[in-house]
């Protein structure tokens, strides 16, 4: 036998193999209850000032949601877990506070977040989470930046 006819026949075998491994993975049951909803929810941690982070975590989502609506959800499955925002007509939610920690007038500290530490480059209402992802909150100077760039 030819070396061409012998690699085709390799060939062809391996893709007929390929066939049955793909087809005895795909009737094999699944068990999902080993990774109970890893993917269907995300996270929430708030960096609050001299003190332990803030943590709600596996807050159920199924798609993307608003970070706005990640922290009302939060809010329903966790008690302890506060916050307020302002609605301006022309720019929507600001954030006013977390934890009953407020943000400064003026110069000082403010509220900033990051999804999958990367700083956003938009407000809570336009910001989408998507499951499995963290959202984090930090308290910080004006001019400071708790997480990446995007881009970097």
């Amino acid at each position: 036998m030819s070396k061409l006819k012998y690699a085709f026949l390799i060939s062809l075998m391996g893709l007929f193999l390929q066939g049955c491994t793909s087809e005895t993975q795909t009737n094999a049951p699944s068990d999902d209850s080993a990774t109970p909803n890893a993917t269907q929810s995300a996270a929430l941690t708030v960096h609050l000032p001299d003190t332990e982070p803030y943590q709600v975590a596996d807050i159920p989502i199924e798609q993307e949601v608003s970070v706005r609506d990640l922290m009302l959800k939060a809010k329903e499955i966790d008690q302890k877990f506060q916050f307020k925002d302002t609605l301006y007509a022309t720019m929507g939610h600001l954030l006013t506070s977390i934890q009953m920690v407020p943000n400064s007038k003026g110069e000082g500290a403010y509220w900033q977040f990051c999804v999958g530490n990367i700083a956003s480059d938009r407000g809570i209402d336009e910001k989408m989470v998507a499951p499995g992802q963290q959202v984090d909150w930090h308290f910080v100077q004006y001019g400071e930046l708790p997480c990446k760039k995007i881009g970097e």
